[in-house]
């Protein structure tokens, strides 16, 4: 995926590689951009919907080509922010009922794919392996949700999990020194 933008800052386009597609096969493209800019802006429920605050248009030359236009140049790439969920899926949704819309097969184009779910415990995605860019090095990923911070740290003093979100400063202070944890 390339980018560029127009002198002015207003105008971005967008080249989808080609081969990109959605975990279920469907090929990724420039409609499913256009249909996601346009799902964020109409309904506001993005953390990327201040992103999409100035755009005015959402065209698609071809499959591949995406150019997003603005009334002021974007602080930020919106690119960043908006999610790319797959039009074919979600647009039988309505717009009033998006905020609610389970989405329970976590169909999306990235290089790991939703593998599980226990509400409230925790989730797994793992490696895609039609990903159209570099494998990543992992072969899967689960987060652990943990209750507390305290079972969160307990779980780092036994070496349980390998990686955590930032923790307080006093759950942070209480690991200073643990043999297994190091600091990065």
């Amino acid at each position: 995926t390339k980018g560029s933008a127009s002198p002015d800052g207003t105008q971005i386009t967008w080249t989808l590689h080609p081969g990109a597609t959605f975990h279920d096969g469907t090929p990724l493209t420039s409609a499913d951009v256009q249909f996601s800019y346009q799902l964020v802006k109409a309904t506001g429920l993005s953390y990327a919907a201040p992103y999409v605050a100035d755009l005015t248009s959402v065209e698609t030359p071809d499959d591949h080509t995406v150019v997003t236009t603005f009334s002021a140049p974007p602080a930020d790439d919106p690119a960043l922010f908006v999610w790319i969920v797959p039009k074919h899926l979600w647009e039988a949704i309505p717009t009033a009922k998006v905020s609610t819309y389970a989405n329970s097969a976590m169909i999306g184009s990235g290089p790991f794919k939703f593998s599980s779910w226990i509400h409230s415990q925790s989730w797994e995605v793992v490696r895609n392996t039609k990903y159209w860019g570099p494998a990543p090095a992992l072969t899967s990923i689960t987060h652990i949700i943990y209750q507390n911070p305290e079972s969160e740290a307990l779980a780092l003093r036994q070496g349980a999990i390998d990686l955590t979100q930032p923790l307080s400063a006093t759950i942070f202070k209480s690991l200073k020194g643990v043999s297994n944890i190091s600091e990065s």
